[in-house]
């Protein structure tokens, strides 16, 4: 899979909190994925990815 549509659930600081994704946070020794997300004309670089549940309340 290589697009989604989704939501924003929150927006704090730098960090925006999604209801699904296709990007893998990491985990086991493996990295997170990288990419981009587009929104209408414009283009936001992914970085980091974490599982809310886990690291992101």
């Amino acid at each position: 899979m290589k697009e989604c549509t989704s939501n924003i659930v929150s927006i704090k600081e730098q960090f925006v909190v999604f209801n699904q994704t296709i990007f893998y946070p990491g985990g086991g020794g493996q990295p997170c994925d990288r990419g981009i997300i587009k929104q209408g004309d414009k283009t936001y670089k992914i970085l980091t990815v974490k599982n809310r549940w886990r690291n992101y309340s």
